[in-house]
């Protein structure tokens, strides 16, 4: 709500009359000086409102660590914002599968005192709002889903009435924060039809807001109960005579392994939960994201997020380098070796803010469920038992893993591609150049066809062949990143020679709040 009003306040300070000069020389026309017209800087502000609502204000984050400085609370929004201006498809299927862990959570837990739970308490525990603490107020881990449902059943907690509304106190958007967002949102969809149907020219920045704007409704109405900006979690304490007795029951690999809190305490180190302030927090903590084949192949996903120091990627050199008997075979050998060497150095640079994030925190490929004794991870989206709400097993078989990971990751696919179809639209639009228009023609199929061949290079693996098709991927979501960000910036540098007609502004529009 603040940030609107701050927002609101520029835009004011912006249109301020300001001296006209009186030099009879000056003869350039002052475009956006009629009350029909509108200026570059104009169109730049409104766009760039738009983007950050849809990336910045309505990204509902997860619980941060409660020792997390302000430093690292930023850092992960920066990282969130860097995801969602590249891949803006990923928050749908991010707020789609917690979305679905939610009710899976419901329908396990209200058949205990938790009956007046609703979809916000469900939101609230995917995103590690419940902390599991002793009597002397020591975190023990994040509370999830299964188990909740085992200290429930078997008394060791009493989990006390929360109600919807006390939850959403701590959340830093209401229902009005977030309806100004999507009045923002819905102005400007609203702005670029009308101009489609005149027949005014629309800028190349205009249309790419276009395509984040409307991905933003489907992002907002996924997340409307999640708690926005929530910064610490409801602490739930022990009963003082079971701590020593409680027992964890995690599902592994080998089956459900239990211990008891005192077995546990010599594994881990639990961190206070009464500090004042938070402190700075050197860990950093194992962040991934929902199902994607974008950063990994189906292979690889057994494998755990790994930080971006810990990334290793095969020495394919080694593969390379099969002592070459002739001069020819010698020059390719080198120059091969060259290349990867670039590619694996870009791709270390890539990884080292973005790519840790790609790491599927769910582990859907995996039977075992992942504790968090701090926090849950960035993109954290459930359990891996949660995404299969309509079923009555809580297990997992592999042939079911296989099915949601092709299903979720095709449909991140194809939301990507509709995303890049809306950039395709410019394909007749005014350019300054002819290389220009090429160049934006090339990155908009690359942006449109991309996520469709990594659907084609996950089918081979899904059904067990070919499964070599898969190492292209990585390869695709680097050319796919690449296009992105050219898009972005062509989107502004194309401001420089705009029709006449794109400075024509639609009247009725006005009349609609917006920043």
């Amino acid at each position: 709500m603040l940030t609107f009003v701050l927002l609101s306040f520029i835009r004011t300070v912006i249109a301020l009359p300001t001296a006209l000069s009186t030099d009879a020389s000056d003869s350039t026309p002052q475009v956006g000086s009629s009350p029909a017209t509108r200026s570059t800087s104009e169109i730049v502000w409104s766009c760039v409102t738009t983007i950050f609502a849809c990336t910045w204000v309505a990204v509902h984050p997860n619980v941060p660590s409660i020792n997390a400085s302000d430093r690292e609370l930023f850092r992960r929004r920066v990282k969130i914002l860097a995801v969602a201006l590249i891949a803006p498809e990923f928050a749908i299927i991010w707020a789609a599968n917690q979305l679905r862990s939610a009710f899976r959570a419901l329908r396990t837990l209200r058949v205990f005192n938790s009956c007046h739970w609703t979809v916000t308490h469900g939101m609230f525990l995917v995103m590690g709002g419940f902390m599991l603490t002793d009597a002397s107020g020591k975190c023990l881990e994040v509370l999830q889903e299964q188990h909740l449902e085992n200290l429930l059943s078997a008394g060791h907690i009493a989990l006390r009435h929360i109600p919807e509304s006390e939850i959403m106190d701590r959340s830093k958007g209401d229902a009005l924060a977030k309806t100004l967002v999507l009045i923002q949102t819905a102005w400007f969809i609203a702005q670029v039809i009308s101009r489609a149907v005149l027949h005014l020219p629309i800028s190349e920045l205009e249309l790419t807001t276009l395509a984040f704007a409307l991905l933003n409704f489907f992002t907002y109405a996924l997340w409307w109960k999640k708690p926005l900006d929530v910064r610490y979690p409801f602490l739930v304490a022990l009963l003082p005579s079971d701590e020593s007795e409680v027992v964890f029951c995690p599902r592994t690999a080998e089956g459900v392994i239990c211990t008891t809190t005192a077995e546990r305490e010599n594994q881990i180190r639990p961190s206070s939960c009464l500090s004042e302030a938070p402190g700075e927090n050197d860990a950093e903590v194992s962040q991934s994201a929902p199902s994607s084949l974008t950063s990994t192949s189906l292979s690889s996903a057994h494998s755990t997020s790994l930080s971006a120091s810990e990334m290793q990627l095969p020495d394919h050199s080694i593969v390379l380098s099969k002592y070459p008997q002739t001069a020819r075979e010698l020059i390719s050998s080198r120059l091969s070796s060259f290349i990867i060497s670039l590619w694996t150095y870009f791709f270390r640079l890539l990884g080292g803010f973005i790519m840790p994030e790609f790491n599927r925190a769910t582990n859907v490929m995996s039977e075992e469920d992942q504790e968090y004794t701090d926090s849950v991870p960035l993109f954290y989206t459930g359990p891996p038992h949660s995404f299969l709400v309509f079923s009555s097993d809580r297990g997992m078989t592999w042939f079911s893993r296989y099915l949601f990971y092709f299903g979720s990751t095709t449909s991140e696919m194809l939301i990507g591609t509709l995303f890049g179809s809306i950039h395709c639209a410019a394909w007749a639009f005014h350019f300054p150049s002819k290389l220009e228009g090429d160049l934006w023609r090339a990155m908009s199929l690359c942006i449109t066809a991309a996520p469709l061949a990594m659907i084609v290079g996950i089918i081979p693996a899904f059904i067990g062949r070919y499964r070599y098709l898969t190492r292209i991927n990585p390869l695709l979501f680097v050319v796919y990143i690449l296009a992105r960000l050219t898009i972005l910036v062509m989107a502004f540098v194309l401001l420089r020679d705009l029709p006449e007609g794109a400075f024509q502004e639609i009247q009725w529009t006005t009349y609609i709040p917006h920043v």
